[in-house]
């Protein structure tokens, strides 16, 4: 199954969120190229976010730990 695009009004709120967590919108935004994402994209340059996409595995090194910690938690509820 494909995935799926965040709708515009996802894509506010997502924005919304990451500026309530350091009272900023970041200056950049990296996507992956396999993720379907125009509308993030136009939704962040529409905000001044720089939208730049790359493959997933260069984002790899960032997301490691918490993808690792985010699987962890659920194997952790598992195991109870």
């Amino acid at each position: 199954m494909a995935p799926t695009e965040p709708t515009q009004l996802e894509c506010r709120q997502l924005l919304k969120q990451a500026k309530a967590h350091k009272n900023q919108l970041p200056k950049t935004l990296f996507l992956p190229t396999n993720q379907p994402a125009a509308s993030l994209s136009a939704e962040a340059m529409a905000q001044g976010i720089d939208v730049i996409r790359v493959d997933e595995s260069q984002l790899l090194l960032f997301i490691a730990e918490v993808r690792e910690t985010f699987r962890a938690s659920f194997d952790h509820g598992d195991a109870q």
